[in-house]
């Protein structure tokens, strides 16, 4: 049932069997992404390389590591017998088993034995101490290359004192083409033969590779929905795939029924414990940070947002000039257990998708509100000109996405920054932010058929989505500024004394009509939308010379006067 992973197999043998004698190698990484299966995978690949045997220990709660080898004296397939002494001395039997190790990899297996074979190997797995792996502790392993040790855990590299007695396997998410692999070995076989499982259509292979980027590759829960495939055959995987998109990540788990974790080779079977068990080896800080991180878009997910909303839940964590940095030991710790890993930019990291569905499942909204918070904060910083990095610019138009519906309160301030954001931004995801937000004041506007100021956002949301699409649409740009130019209308008609009301209406006359100045200027034989330019151009210059006449027209809008004036005399 083992599939992919060549690259982090490769590797770990470059660690294992290739790399600096006496290093022992650690796979670490979360819960329930592979780590023993990887291991045993390479003890099988690579067999020909331990004549003495590839032996895995239970290290979970160990903290004695010859203590631990000690135990395999009793196991029936190693074939040694204990002395009374053994019995009765943990550590001495530790050296014995070493030794009888030694002496069965190093042992020719013939006169053609080459040497290569020469070794044993050890997995120490799950292991939850970092004692267990510090250099005092692996300085009882023989001297040579006879006996080598490769150790699974979900301890962070932090955490890990001896790191230079130790390198380093990273395991994260499966890659698509494996993770669908192993939903295919799960399902029916589909040749004549019997012999070789397989989707029933190209139809339902493609649902299942969209069924892994939901799960975004986490091999426990790609297990959990290949099994429940393979045991429930009437349900293909597009009936799964629209489960999935209706009742969330978390079905993976609901369904993992006994007979399903019956057929896992994970102890544990559920996502949903073995992340809780892994969370709760961090302390409270840290439970926030992760919990504050979940409310990011999991690939991109800002550091010093993260540091400015911990240190405000937090003072402890705002440093005095003459110590440590507290909030630097927090990083290394989430980082470390990989919670949290590198993303594309320096500034920002990444999360797992399952991980960050399970942690938002634990929030009560308190650390979501305090995140949408910050968002509206650094887009209100954006608007007024604020030192930023590059990185911002999108960061909080790709945060204030799914932020807006649930936070209301948000969207004067992002929808304040939108048009300034446009301009770094162009992936797509401003003009989505203006659609939502957009839809927001609609229905704002139709729940209080009466409110001057619902009307007012509506106008203000059609103009900025307006802006965003005149380049690539100007028709459906036109449409929106039409929209927004009766709004406006109606409301200086109702508000006859309002400066804003005039001035508003002034900047959406202004907006159509350069847009149709620029539609002329693309059809000039079409004539017609010159003439109706300069029709909105003339209404703007005559309501901006009354604002001026009573001393009301803001002296950076001068410019803009001469222009409408003398596009309406033309």
């Amino acid at each position: 049932t083992f599939v992919g992973r060549h690259a982090e197999l490769r590797r770990l043998h470059e660690q294992v069997a290739l790399g600096q004698v006496g290093v022992v190698t650690a796979l670490h990484g979360l819960g329930g992404l592979g780590k023993t299966e990887l291991a045993v995978a390479y003890a099988h690949a690579f067999a020909d390389q331990y004549r003495g045997g590839a032996w895995s220990l239970a290290a979970e709660g160990k903290s004695d590591l010859l203590a631990l080898i000690g135990e395999l004296s009793v196991v029936p397939e190693l074939d040694y017998t204990r002395t009374t002494a053994e019995e009765n001395d943990p550590h001495l039997a530790g050296r014995a088993v070493l030794a009888y190790l030694t002496k069965m990899a190093t042992t020719a297996a013939g006169p053609d034995d080459d040497g290569t074979g020469a070794h044993a190997l050890l997995i120490l797995d799950n292991v939850d101490d970092p004692g267990l792996l510090s250099a005092r502790q692996l300085a009882v392993l023989p001297a040579g290359d006879a006996v080598r040790v490769a150790a699974t855990t979900r301890l962070g590299a932090d955490q890990l004192a001896a790191r230079a007695a130790l390198a380093f396997v990273p395991v994260d998410a499966l890659a698509p083409d494996d993770a669908v692999e192993l939903i295919r070995w799960h399902q029916p076989p589909r040749d004549s033969e019997g012999r070789y499982p397989d989707f029933v259509s190209r139809e339902e292979e493609s649902a299942a590779r969209e069924i892994v980027e939901l799960l975004a590759g986490f091999t426990l829960a790609v297990e959990q929905v290949a099994v429940f495939l393979g045991l429930n055959p009437d349900v293909a995987p597009s009936k799964y795939l629209a489960w999935l998109r209706t009742e969330g990540l978390s079905l993976a788990d609901r369904h993992a029924t006994d007979s399903v974790q019956d057929a896992m080779l994970h102890e544990e079977g559920l996502l949903s414990v073995v992340l809780a068990s892994q969370l709760g080896t961090v302390d409270e800080v840290g439970r926030f940070v992760l919990r504050t991180a979940a409310c990011l878009p999991p690939e991109e997910i800002p550091w010093p947002w993260l540091e400015t909303i911990a240190r405000a839940g937090f003072p402890h964590l705002n440093a005095s000039a003459s110590g440590p940095d507290p909030w630097l030991a927090v990083r290394r710790r989430v980082e470390g257990l990989r919670f949290l890993t590198p993303g594309e930019h320096p500034a920002a990291a990444r999360m797992h998708r399952m991980v960050a569905t399970h942690l938002r499942a634990a929030d009560d909204g308190a650390v979501e509100a305090a995140v949408a918070g910050h968002v509206a904060a650094r887009a209100r910083a954006l608007k007024r000109g604020e030192p930023a990095g590059t990185w911002e610019w999108a960061a909080v138009s790709h945060a204030a996405l799914p932020l807006v519906r649930a936070h209301p309160e948000t969207i004067p301030d992002i929808g304040n920054a939108v048009s300034r954001i446009a301009s770094y931004v162009v992936d797509g995801s401003v003009e989505q932010l203006a659609d939502r937000l957009l839809a927001h004041h609609r229905d704002l506007a139709a729940a209080q058929p009466g409110s001057l100021e619902a009307a007012r956002d509506v106008s203000v949301s059609l103009d900025n989505v307006a802006r965003l699409r005149r380049a690539g649409d100007p028709a459906g740009a036109l449409t929106l500024y039409e929209e927004s130019l009766t709004l406006l209308r109606d409301l200086a008609a109702a508000q006859p004394g309002s400066i804003q009301a005039q001035s508003d209406l002034i900047v959406s006359l202004s907006q159509l009509a350069s847009l149709l100045d620029e539609a002329e200027a693309r059809s000039p034989s079409a004539g017609a939308p010159a003439e109706t330019a300069a029709k909105y151009w003339k209404k703007a210059c005559a309501l901006m010379q009354s604002l001026d006449a009573r001393g009301h027209l803001p002296p950076s809008w001068d410019r803009l006067l001469r222009i409408a004036c003398e596009k309406a005399a033309q």
